[in-house]
């Protein structure tokens, strides 16, 4: 899947650290949003004019789906490993998992802080993906 990852400063190829959080989201991983999303981090950044200026560098990034978990619906969240009430994000990326790719049909049905703590990823602002471990990404531009 082609996808773009922003970033303030050119980015380099490097192993990628993941932790948990007490949150939807891990500490770490490379974020990307596809290129031919709807609804992506560029357009959200835009829409709350939220760190411009991190929008300076485009990374293309070839991203595989080969090993990674789709979230399309709120069912879908039972993929995912957890850790109490957060998803276990060193146990996924331990356990072979690449990518987490939340899709924008994932987004709609996930996104409100009035579900369950396990029924949403409140915080995900837009289709996006974690990449949790480097070898999901082949070609970059």
């Amino acid at each position: 899947m082609q996808c773009i990852h922003f970033t303030a400063t050119p980015w380099q190829p490097a192993p990628i650290a993941v932790a948990n959080s007490q949150h939807s989201k891990p500490v770490g991983g490379l974020w990307a949003s596809p290129v031919a999303s709807a609804w992506g981090w560029a357009d959200w950044c835009r829409d709350q004019d939220f760190r411009l200026e991190r929008l300076a560098v485009g990374i293309q990034l070839e991203v595989s789906l080969d090993r990674a978990i789709v979230i399309d619906s709120r069912e879908d969240l039972g993929q995912l490993d957890w850790a109490g009430d957060y998803p276990d994000w060193e146990s996924m990326a331990g356990r072979g998992v690449d990518v987490v790719y939340l899709t924008l049909d994932g987004l709609r049905s996930t996104a409100s802080p009035m579900l369950g703590i396990r029924e949403q990823l409140y915080g995900w602002d837009c289709e996006s993906l974690v990449v949790l471990n480097l070898r999901a990404i082949g070609e970059t531009r």
